[in-house]
């Protein structure tokens, strides 16, 4: 047997023809099983009590119905309209409360009612009182109020007629009753503080904080403004001057490249990954990766994800040759010893950036994390900054083309930090710097 709840919606009455005493109440309820999941579709057996003067008193009136629940597993009827089982509805005395409403329920839609709730009727609805108004309408006779003594019946069409006229007979400015406006306009709009889309004419120009201006004042103010931008967007491309979202050209990997760039949080980025050939059309867009690069090492080719690969660590900045470096010891560097400012800032030793360029630090590429609609891979690629999963190179040098991971600028012991970007989510993390990882540049505003 399963048990149900029902769940209580709403209460309206339900007028009858030609403004008669309401036919019945509708009564929604929603059904669910006793594991609390919603019976859709289903037919409910449904008996209804009004019990009067306590919540074990007798019942006045018992009906039944067989609704059937809909997709969300809600059923509507009518109380006062089913299957009447004792009384009559229509001549329940409402006035004489309180009265329960009892409801049973069985989800097979039988009689077997397995599940039964009682709950007052606090508030008997406005309509079914009406009904004892209805009944007194034949024993009681309406007289209409006089007015005989109002100084209004006094009033004559003439009346009417001199004050229409009244300021046509003679100079009233005399009579005392004539003041003098001298209502402000604060006064006026504080009325109903509104000027009901009314247009003010013949305003000066400003001169104090608070005055208005026109329309003819503004236009001509942002014509001005108009002409010294244009001054200065010509000085400025005269003194080949830069500003984020114009496009850069410079050299990489021996030939020149032309990215775009984008402003956001504050930094001005390309608008992809060092060695991408175009901006990411998809989170899986091959062409939109990007080199990978091993942390602190020159734009010397290395990056390519094909380049060749060779054993050993070295003990200079500049390993002299194009080769990936495998590493098999810690702290898994591939230069020794170690130099934490390869990569610090547009003046880095080694900043595979073009000039004026450089690495993001940490906490910048958190600050793009963090802003992102979703933190995992489709939030990245939904970013203005167009993120794309470009995987890594192991430091024994193979290819891993699952999730994407970004280096920052920033060192921690013997470790850099990086950007992770997963399916499920994202988040900052350091590793070791002999790793392949994908190179964002950005420019300080």
């Amino acid at each position: 047997m399963k048990n149900i709840l029902l769940v209580l919606s709403g209460v309206m009455i339900i007028t009858g023809i030609m403004a008669q005493v309401p036919l019945g109440i509708s009564h929604q309820a929603v059904m669910r099983d006793a594991q609390g999941d919603i019976l859709t579709n289903t037919n409910i057996g449904i008996q209804v009590s009004i019990l009067h003067g306590a919540a074990g008193g007798p019942a006045v009136y018992v009906e039944t119905h067989i609704p059937q629940s809909n997709e969300n597993g809600l059923i509507t009827f009518i109380i006062g309209q089913g299957e009447k089982v004792l009384g009559s509805f229509e001549v329940i005395d409402w006035y004489n409360g309180p009265f329960y409403l009892k409801t049973e329920a069985d989800p097979e839609g039988g009689t077997n009612y397995s599940i039964s709730g009682i709950t007052q009727l606090l508030s008997v609805p406005y309509a079914l009182h009406a009904k004892t108004s209805e009944m007194l309408i034949d024993d009681i006779e309406e007289t209409d109020p006089v007015f005989a003594v109002s100084p209004a019946t006094g009033i004559e069409d003439v009346d009417i007629e001199n004050w229409d006229n009244a300021f046509y007979w003679e100079n009233h400015a005399d009579k005392g009753y004539i003041v003098e406006e001298i209502q402000t306009l604060a006064d006026v709009l504080a009325i109903g503080n509104d000027a009901e889309e009314m247009q003010i004419k013949n305003l000066a120009d400003p001169t104090d904080l608070q005055d208005a201006v026109t329309k003819i004042y503004l236009d001509l103010l942002i014509g001005s403004l108009l002409e010294r931008i244009i001054a200065l967007e010509d000085y400025v491309y005269e003194e080949e001057e830069f500003f984020c979202g114009a496009d850069i050209t410079f050299t990489y990997r021996g030939g020149e490249v032309t990215y775009g760039t984008i402003m956001r949080g504050g930094l001005c980025w390309m608008d992809r990954n060092l060695g991408a050939s175009q901006v990411p059309t998809a989170i899986d867009d091959s062409n939109g990766y990007g080199d990978l690069f091993q942390w602190g090492r020159l734009d010397d080719g290395h990056q390519d994800r094909l380049s060749g690969t060779t054993y050993g660590v070295v003990y200079q900045n500049d390993p002299g040759h194009s080769d990936f470096i495998k590493v098999y010891s810690t702290p898994f560097d591939w230069r020794s010893p170690q130099n934490n400012d390869l990569w610090q800032g547009a003046n880095g030793i080694n900043n595979p950036c073009p000039e004026g360029w450089r690495l993001p630090a940490g906490a910048e590429l958190e600050s793009e994390r963090s802003s992102w609609s979703s933190n995992n891979a489709t939030g990245a690629y939904e970013s203005t900054l167009k993120w794309a999963c470009g995987g890594h190179r192991h430091y024994h040098g193979p290819l891993n083309l699952f999730n994407g991971y970004i280096w920052s600028s920033d060192t921690f012991s013997t470790t850099s930090n990086y950007l992770y970007i997963g399916n499920s989510s994202a988040y900052m993390w350091d590793d070791f710097r002999a790793y392949g990882m994908s190179v964002r540049c950005v420019m300080d505003n």
